[in-house]
């Protein structure tokens, strides 16, 4: 029974997939280079046209075949689940892998259960055991971290309830979006500033746009950058340095932020 829903939620997450592989290829992450923006046969790769418009534009171009492909999914991959790419659209594999309590792949950290983790009452320890798989992720390769395991336990039998964090909704919640937020933060995606119009910015090879900052802060008012590699150190964009960047940053902004015990702020909201 249990081997039969494993294979249902791998097939659900496949079909989630087909959207997902096309919006990233779409979205210009499957772009090695700047030519492959230009590459007439994937049109989509690098436009700024709206994403249905990408989307559709991919699918009208999929052969049966090709859809069923990325619906299916492909077996004899390291990884859990493994959505091959598409050469001819521009579209990347995507690559799923277990990882409730650490990456389930070899040379990498076995953590303690979750059920332990929940039991600290401490979302900043779920931080940082988010942090290992998802800086693990990143170094294997992993797309998609199939975790963490947020069922709520009605039943201590059940196998794999050590991957949960317990019967208790609100502590589940609390400690699952930590490790969530985590690990998509060590994960990291391509950032993208399109949608940002002002003249904080300088192109960079082709298309791609470099923030203009010092330390974060812009030329424009009220307009700051956190996270970016080589923020300020090598470590700006890494967990262990992102906090000091925070912490400056937070520094420069207080002056424009009004207090909530001075008088005309509490009269004008």
């Amino acid at each position: 029974m249990f081997g039969t829903r494993r294979r249902t939620r791998l097939a659900a997450i496949a079909v989630v997939t087909l959207a997902a592989g096309v919006a990233a290829a779409v979205s210009g992450v499957a772009a090695a280079s700047p030519a492959a923006g230009a590459n007439p046969g994937c049109p989509w790769v690098g436009s700024k046209a709206p994403i249905e418009s990408r989307v559709a534009a991919v699918v009208s171009r999929m052969t049966l075949d090709e859809k069923i492909a990325m619906v299916h999914g492909a077996a004899g991959s390291a990884y859990t689940g493994y959505i091959p790419g598409d050469s001819r659209l521009c579209i990347p594999a995507l690559k799923l892998q277990d990882g409730p309590v650490g990456v389930r792949m070899n040379d990498t950290t076995q953590l303690p259960s979750a059920a332990d983790l929940a039991a600290s009452f401490d979302t900043s320890l779920a931080r940082s055991y988010g942090g290992v798989i998802g800086a693990e992720d990143k170094t294997k390769g992993v797309d998609v971290d199939l975790g963490p395991t947020v069922n709520i336990v009605r039943d201590p039998r059940w196998g794999r309830a050590f991957e949960s964090y317990s019967e208790d909704p609100y502590l589940t919640g609390e400690i699952g979006a930590a490790d969530i937020s985590t690990i998509i933060w060590a994960n990291g995606f391509r950032y993208n500033f399109d949608w940002i119009d002002l003249p904080i910015f300088r192109k960079e090879r082709g298309a791609a746009q470099i923030p203009l900052h010092k330390r974060g802060v812009t030329g424009v008012p009220g307009v700051y950058f956190l996270g970016l590699p080589w923020l300020h150190k090598f470590k700006s964009a890494h967990l262990n340095g992102v906090g000091e960047d925070a912490e400056y940053l937070a520094e420069q902004m207080s002056p424009s932020i009004p207090r909530c015990s001075s008088e005309p702020a509490l009269k004008t909201g």
